[in-house]
């Protein structure tokens, strides 16, 4: 879907260039597949982030079409539009950064890129792969008010069955029963597609009720977690959204872009923790991020404050 819709974009616009931001991932094909950078030396200057292809294989010239920014800073991509926005396609982001930390965009970051697009004939795609029916019937654009050109939604929307879909305004999505291709051996395939209806029905059923439900429990872990940390006295950060949450050991206030998460939390430690909630009973993932689902219930959350506990314990108290 991601393909599809840098397609898509750069069809309508005439243009190559695609403005893309540090941490933010949309897939592992050679035309975008990128490497996190793991030394503030191999980042590059923070004002344009140095572009790494993600794996042997891709060809030097896969990425020369992207644009790099750090994310939530407007100044930056306001100075780069006026530089070159008649040579952007399209702007490409997770509205919440979730694959690396759970970043909320700052008040008015969604807007203004919004704003950067209309004014330059640039297309705003927001890639909802995670978000998408994760916050809400509307997704991230629901939640945060804006809304791009196009979106990409897949993992939620297949209500366990492989699908995913690209969206967008109905005159950008008719080039592609026109000019622009987009041929899949499985598109429209009937089983994942049925899985789909079904799931959305499930979520739509009381006007979204099941949501109250997973931001009631989501919020009840989180608020335990940073309890349990402040009783023992260790640098736990938890921050996002109820239904999709990130926690790391630093001492920062909060993570806002991809070098915060990289460069000032203790990533060893956080491994260390994570080993140590597996042995309780509690898988989590090692990058930190938590999702919550609907069949979460109270007593999940008890027996993952006990193993959080425990496994904070066990790992503050080996390196004390």
């Amino acid at each position: 879907m991601v393909q599809a819709a840098m397609r898509l974009a750069r069809a309508v616009t005439g243009r190559t260039k695609i403005l893309r931001f540090e941490g933010h991932y949309h897939g592992w094909l050679d035309t975008l597949a990128l490497r996190l950078p793991q030394t503030p030396q191999q980042a590059g200057p923070r004002e344009r982030p140095t572009l790494i292809p993600h794996s042997p294989g891709q060809t030097a010239g896969a990425l020369q079409d992207f644009v790099m920014l750090p994310w939530n800073d407007l100044a930056l991509a306001e100075a780069l539009f006026a530089e070159m926005g008649d040579e952007i396609a399209a702007v490409m982001c997770e509205p919440m950064m979730c694959n690396t930390s759970a970043i909320l965009p700052e008040p008015g970051y969604l807007e203004g890129l919004r704003r950067l697009c209309d004014h330059s004939g640039a297309l705003l795609y927001m890639d909802e792969t995670i978000t998408g029916f994760r916050l809400g019937l509307h997704g991230a654009q629901g939640r945060f008010g804006v809304t791009p050109d196009l979106a990409s939604f897949a993992k939620a929307l297949g209500a366990g069955v492989a699908n995913a879909a690209l969206v967008g305004k109905r005159s950008y999505m008719e080039r592609f029963a026109h000019d622009v291709n987009h041929s899949g051996t499985f598109n429209g395939n009937v089983i994942s597609m049925a899985a789909s209806a079904a799931g959305l029905a499930v979520l739509e059923a009381d006007n979204g009720a099941i949501y109250h439900h997973i931001e009631a429990t989501g919020a009840a872990l989180m608020t335990g977690i940073r309890e349990i940390a402040a009783r023992l006295g260790v640098p736990l950060l938890v921050q996002g959204l109820p239904a999709a949450f990130h926690t790391a050991c630093t001492n920062l206030p909060a993570i806002k872009n991809y070098r915060d998460y990289a460069f000032h939390c203790d990533a060893d430690r956080y491994s260390r923790f994570c080993v140590a909630m597996l042995k309780r009973g509690v898988r989590v993932i090692e990058r930190g991020i938590w999702y919550l689902s609907a069949a979460h219930t109270e007593e999940h959350v008890e027996k993952t404050l006990a193993a959080v506990e425990g496994a904070l314990q066990e790992v503050y108290r080996s390196q004390s």
